[in-house]
């Protein structure tokens, strides 16, 4: 088994473009009834609405870049947790000993006292499938 867990974006490049052009678009509509009207100060307080969902949807892309991948073959599993920021985690340990349980935040893969969660970004029923999924692979690690 060799699975890449990322967490789940719905929304791509070309969504956000368009949803902060309609956003922007609706703003200037805005402001152009507050210009008219002689408030002027209505147009900073709009712009900086646009820069701070414009930043907003940048920290959501950029934590997209994380990422889990757990290999498992006959002699070991092995599990890499690569962070948006700081150095990538490894966990390595023997296929016999490893155990996997569900667990209500994420998947634990435990091997004697030590443990990782992996897939807490997953949903509940992702998280479901993919305890399964580890059980069949180290069933057929172990065979």
């Amino acid at each position: 088994m060799d699975a890449l867990l990322t967490p789940h974006r719905s929304l791509n490049a070309r969504t956000f473009l368009i949803v902060i052009c309609a956003f922007s678009a609706m703003n200037v509509v805005v402001a152009v009834f507050w210009a008219l009207q002689g408030a002027w100060p209505v147009l900073f307080f709009l712009l900086i609405d646009v820069v701070l969902l414009t930043l907003a949807f940048q920290m959501n892309f950029r934590s997209a870049r994380m990422f889990e991948r757990v290999r498992i073959d006959a002699e070991s599993v092995r599990i890499t947790r690569v962070p948006v920021r700081g150095a990538a985690a490894h966990w390595v340990v023997g296929a016999t000993w490893v155990r996997v349980e569900d667990g209500p935040e994420a998947v634990r893969i435990a091997a004697g006292d030590r443990a990782v969660h992996v897939g807490a970004f997953l949903s509940p029923p992702e998280r479901g499938d993919f305890a399964i999924a580890l059980r069949a692979a180290l069933a057929r690690a172990r065979g």
